[in-house]
C-alpha cells in the first residue's frame, strides 16, 4: 500500500486550547522550543489517524517536513514542522516536553504525540488564507463550526496584484 502524500501548500492544522491546568499552551510550547529547537506536542482526545501520522513522517523521511499550525481557542497562532509523529508516548520525547506535560492526567488523555521544529509566533489567521482540502471551506469559518481538531488545509496562493495590473 501506496502512503498518500503531502504536497508542499498543505498545512496540517490543529485545534489547541489557549489554556490548560492554569498554563499557557502556545506560550509554554514557543518556550520549551527556544530553549531546546524542538518542542513536543501532545494532541488530547481523539489521535490523528494512522494514515496521516504515516504522511507525516514519510515527509519527514522525504526532508519536507510538514508545515502545522497550532491555533489556539483565542486565536492566537503558532507555526512550525513535524520533524516526526508517534501514536503513542516515545520516551525520546522527554527532554522536548513543556513541564506541564508531567502532570499525570496529561499522559492519560494525550493521544498523539509530534515532535515540533521551526517554532514560531505568526499573525493571526486571515480569512482567504486557507480552505480545508477535503471540503474547500474557508479554514476560519470551519474552525467558527466544527468542533473538530484536526484539518489539512491548502494555502490560498495569490498573484502579485501589483504585477498583474502593471501588465494590463
Amino acid at each position: 500500500m501506496t502512503t498518500p502524500k503531502i504536497t508542499a501548500t498543505e498545512t496540517l492544522v490543529l485545534r489547541v486550547a489557549h489554556t490548560w491546568q492554569g498554563y499557557s499552551v502556545l506560550d509554554q510550547h514557543l518556550a520549551q522550543a527556544r530553549t531546546k529547537g524542538h518542542v513536543a506536542f501532545a494532541k488530547i482526545g481523539k489521535p490523528i489517524g494512522r494514515v496521516i501520522v504515516a504522511m507525516l513522517n514519510g515527509a519527514s523521511r522525504q526532508r519536507k517536513p510538514v508545515p502545522v499550525l497550532l491555533v489556539a481557542s483565542d486565536r492566537k497562532v503558532l507555526r512550525a514542522v513535524v520533524e516526526r509523529a508517534y501514536q503513542r508516548f516515545d520516551k525520546s520525547l522527554g527532554p522536548f516536553m513543556p513541564d506541564y506535560y508531567d502532570l499525570p492526567e496529561m499522559r492519560k488523555i494525550a493521544s498523539t504525540w509530534l515532535l515540533l521544529g521551526n517554532v514560531a509566533k505568526r499573525p493571526p489567521l486571515e480569512r482567504g488564507e486557507f480552505v480545508i482540502k477535503r471540503s474547500g471551506n474557508e479554514l476560519l469559518d470551519t474552525l467558527d463550526r466544527s468542533i473538530a481538531s484536526v484539518f489539512i488545509a491548502t494555502e490560498i496562493m495569490r498573484e502579485d496584484t501589483s504585477k498583474a495590473r502593471s501588465r494590463a
